[in-house]
């Protein structure tokens, strides 16, 4: 027997016997109509009553956990359900352990890490809480470290949980729970190359001074990781973060934007270039677009600085390589960002002779 044929309808439920279903009001001629199960559309019929009705009680919990677990993505029914907790005053502890198998089970599903970021909200944890959960998030990221949604998660529970106002307990987090984080985060970067780093590191920038010699070391990955797999992004939008966004552009950095390139290796860009293989990645053909782009961000940061003219011309050309050469699918874009180069290097031309008539 099936467990559609084995399901029992609301409707021959005693306990639900005063309720009165509402169905779905589809259209009548739909062109493509969903094919609900009986078994989900019983369900989400009882579930518009109780909405509909504003009703928070044990039942409606066992029916929202009943339509989730069929369908966990409709956040409709866990916003229900969390209003339904908190109306009941329900042990969120113990709603956080459901959580742990919905998670390993659903481990993309956005919704079902949101409710669990409602759920931690609500119950304020301390630091003995939030080092459990963070142990669950590692383990859960392990067979999927590409997960964006629990990345997500994790960067949000370091972030609403540090510098907070002593009326609200404190920052829960100390030095030794952020380089922890990071000494993982390491160790995970090393198991897998194309792994882009945890957002949270940028909030542990801002709130450990441990952390402000991390750019050394980091500098270092970035560059072995590119000669590594030059085609990796991650590794060069990392680079960017520590040299650029972390530091800031300010004409004080301006040198050394200019002395810090893209690898060697992997940046040269020859007029003919031969067929030559990186010997650090036999697969990786020279030269790198992503080597070139790096170079070119670098000198339109610097000219941005400096306000030099031959820079901006330079930044043009490397744009212009971009677009006509190594990256022709982004060609539009190179191209805008081309004439921007060009717009600012004739707008300081112009103010230059503007001065000099003047004189």
């Amino acid at each position: 027997m099936s467990g559609e044929d084995a399901y029992t309808p609301y409707g021959e439920r005693p306990e639900w016997n005063d309720v009165q279903p509402i169905s779905q009001q589809d259209a009548r001629d739909g062109l493509v109509p969903i094919a609900y199960s009986r078994e989900y559309s019983d369900a989400m019929d009882y579930f518009r009553a109780i909405a509909s009705a504003q009703e928070y009680s044990e039942r409606a919990l066992d029916l929202t956990e009943h339509i989730i677990r069929r369908n966990p993505a409709h956040y409709t029914v866990w916003q229900y359900r969390m209003s339904t907790l908190l109306a009941l005053q329900k042990d969120l502890q113990q709603e956080l352990q459901l959580m742990n198998e919905f998670a390993e089970e659903n481990l993309k599903s956005y919704q079902v890490w949101h409710h669990r970021l409602t759920l931690i909200t609500h119950m304020e944890p301390q630091l003995a809480e939030l080092t459990k959960e963070i142990e669950f998030i590692h383990d859960s990221l392990m067979p999927d470290p590409k997960n964006y949604h629990t990345w997500a998660y994790l960067n949000w529970l370091y972030s609403s949980f540090s510098n907070l106002p002593e009326e609200r307990g404190g920052d829960r987090f100390y030095s030794q729970s952020w380089n922890a984080e990071l000494e993982w985060c390491e160790r995970m970067l090393d198991s897998n190359h194309r792994f882009l780093r945890a957002r949270s590191l940028e909030d542990q920038d801002r709130q450990s001074e441990k952390i402000q010699s991390l750019s050394d070391d980091d500098d270092e990955r970035g560059e072995v990781i590119g000669r590594g797999d030059g085609r990796n992004n991650s590794a060069w939008n990392w680079r960017w973060y520590l040299v650029i966004t972390r530091r800031g552009a300010k004409p004080d950095v301006g040198t050394e934007l200019d002395t810090i390139p893209a690898p060697s290796v992997i940046s040269s860009i020859p007029s003919n270039p031969p067929p030559v293989i990186t010997p650090a990645n036999p697969d990786t053909p020279l030269p790198v677009p992503f080597a070139i782009e790096w170079l070119a961000d670098c000198k339109a940061e610097l000219a941005a600085a400096t306000e030099s003219i031959d820079v901006y011309t330079a930044a043009a050309g490397l744009y212009h390589e971009l677009a006509e050469r190594w990256d022709v699918m982004r060609k539009t874009y190179w191209r805008f960002r081309q004439s921007e180069m060009q717009r600012q290097a004739s707008n300081l031309n112009n103010m230059e002779s503007t001065a000099t008539a003047t004189e």
